[in-house]
């Protein structure tokens, strides 16, 4: 198991204990993965724990002797104190397991960053950081699982979806998993983000004290000294610079380094301008860099070392690693996440009128002058939560003729569609916006998962403090028209960054996309090369028109992104 993910470090360490054999591997220069034994119990840890020292310090205050402080020895410490509510107290990007060599209990972090994978037959239960690694120990012949492929494709995924590679299965977020003898595989959550929502009551003073605090933690938990930011010129990624370049300083001495992808040959996506202001303004020295990465290069060794479709756009991914790596730095701080944290406003007018908090609607018809177009939308908004859910319902199914305007002519509108639809025929309006705030704690989180194999190759770790649980959790209990006060985007979140920033990109009302450089870059003969040539035939694409689009190179954004995810597909399949 260990030698089918060798990017995984050559530092083996490894226990034996009853039924159970623990084994992690590192690399001893820079360890990311830890075994520890005590008495009875063996743990093992791989990833990044976030609060470790918050946690030492609470185990002292009980009186608890502590031998060391890596995350495997105090998590052995913790978990004889606090038993099954130990994963809900731990932070940061992981996956661990427990045993006494009877029982075992396996654990991801809260939002799923550190990836699990498990599969239980006959011989035993396996489980591993990477499916691939399931797939050695439990003897079995790799090939793909084209039904979840095509689940894949068309978006059908859940936190149960099996693995791409077929035999494995992903530990959903916030999740333990217990192994016991004569009893079934168990699989319970440990976390429940929607219990949170809207429960805080606080002051304008009391908010800004408190988002200050908890994000002023979130960086200042994950930094180690070797910390890159990469910067763009939205507010996520300042935001988390705001905060983190004093934060380095004080750990370091030095001011915060930054790094910046620049299309100058694409004015329209290119944010050097803003990223150049926010640098002088925090006092980062900033590398601005340019990639080479086509979407597709190497597209047969970023699925194979994801065991799947990656989902993720790798080659570009892996550069900006390499180039940290190149520059001294071992930790990118990002700004990912932040839109799933605080700029989910769909259905709000329709929550609040559920709700019956005409005041709040009041104000938002004040402060959100509606004209024309909008005018209409936010009255039907505001009817939706008069509807009753079967009729809602109906008239949502007779609306899917319309499509998804985002599907390509080649797919078959009614695969294409299924996701599209599926969502919003499950849930009734009134239930929209509580659905959309709980987005990112669904779904199996295929990309992030890419982009933790990606690191672990090059020797880097992405950091997200804005992924911070806390930090989240602090958004999630804020009431709807506290959180969404106007319709710029991230209002709440600009107001309380006033002075830490500059004014020009707190009061930006553009949104760079990045239509026209991922167009000038669409790679047509890698395209034609994974699509044309293949046998494989995914169900519901219709590869003839696909191939005279191809030829023609008249593809849309959208054909782009359809096509990309795939070539991906295919070249998994190829592998066989």
């Amino acid at each position: 198991m260990l030698a089918a993910a060798p990017h995984r470090g050559t530092d083996v360490s490894l226990v034996h204990r009853g039924s159970a054999v623990v084994a992690v591997c590192s690399e001893s220069d820079a360890p990311r993965a830890w075994l520890a034994q005590q008495n009875d119990l063996v743990a093992g840890f791989a990833g990044l724990l976030d609060n470790r020292d918050e946690l030492a310090y609470h185990l002292r205050d009980l009186g608890q002797p502590l031998d060391a402080t890596d995350p495997a020895s105090l998590l052995l410490t913790l978990y004889r104190v606090c038993g099954d509510q130990t994963p809900g107290m731990l932070r940061g990007a992981y996956a661990a397991v427990v045993t006494d060599g009877t029982r075992l209990l396996a654990f991801r972090d809260h939002l799923g960053q550190g990836p699990l994978f498990y599969r239980d037959d006959p011989q035993g239960v396996f489980v591993a950081s990477e499916a691939k690694q399931i797939i050695a120990g439990a003897g079995l012949t790799p090939e793909p699982d084209f039904e979840v492929l095509e689940r894949i494709f068309y978006n059908l995924v859940d936190d149960g979806i099996p693995c791409a590679l077929r035999g494995a299965r992903r530990l959903p977020k916030a999740s333990i998993l217990r192994a016991e003898p004569h009893k079934p595989l168990a699989v319970t959550r440990y976390w429940y983000p929607e219990r949170l929502l809207e429960t805080a009551r606080l002051s304008p003073d009391d908010i800004r004290t408190r988002f200050e605090q908890l994000l002023d933690r979130a960086v200042t938990r994950m930094l180690t000294g070797a910390d890159v930011i990469s910067l763009s010129g939205g507010i996520d990624s300042t935001a988390v610079a705001a905060f983190a370049a004093p934060a380095h300083l004080r750990l370091t001495g030095r001011p915060l380094p930054a790094i910046t992808h620049v299309f100058p040959n694409y004015p329209t996506v290119d944010e050097r301008r803003y990223t150049e202001m926010v640098a002088a303004y925090l006092g980062l020295p900033l590398h601005a860099y340019m990639s080479p990465a086509g979407q597709l290069d190497d597209l047969e060794h970023w699925v194979r070392l994801s065991d799947g479709p990656p989902m993720a756009l790798l080659p570009e991914i892996a550069y900006e690693q390499r180039l940290t790596r190149e520059l001294g730095f071992s930790s990118i701080l990002t700004g990912e996440f932040g839109e799933f944290v605080y700029d989910m406003r769909t259905a709000l007018i329709t929550h609040l009128a559920a709700k019956r908090r005409y005041g709040a609607l009041r104000r938002i018809f004040t402060t959100w002058p509606p004209q024309g177009a909008a005018r209409k939308q936010i009255a039907r908004d505001a009817l939706a939560a008069l509807v009753p859910r079967l009729l809602a319902v109906a008239y949502r199914r007779l609306a899917r003729r319309r499509g998804n305007p985002m599907l390509p002519d080649w797919v078959d509108p009614r695969l294409g569609n299924r996701a599209f639809h599926l969502s919003k025929l499950q849930v009734p309006p009134q239930r929209l916006w509580e659905d959309a705030q709980l987005a990112a704690f669904r779904g199996p989180g295929i990309g992030t998962e890419s982009v933790e194999f990606c690191s672990a190759l090059n020797g880097v770790q992405i950091r997200r403090p804005l992924a911070d649980v806390d930090f989240w959790e602090f958004f999630l209990a804020l009431p709807a028209e506290v959180k969404y006060p106007a319709r710029l985007s991230k209002a709440l979140v600009r107001s309380l960054l006033r002075g830490k920033l500059p004014d020009p990109v707190l009061d930006r009302r553009d949104k760079t996309v990045f239509d026209e450089a991922v167009l000038a870059r669409t790679d047509y003969a890698a395209l034609r090369r994974w699509l044309v040539d293949s046998p494989y035939r995914m169900p519901g694409v219709d590869y003839g028109r696909l191939r005279q689009r191809l030829e023609r190179q008249d593809f849309t954004l959208r054909d782009v992104v359809w096509a990309n995810d795939l070539a991906a597909v295919h070249a998994f399949v190829s592998l066989w």
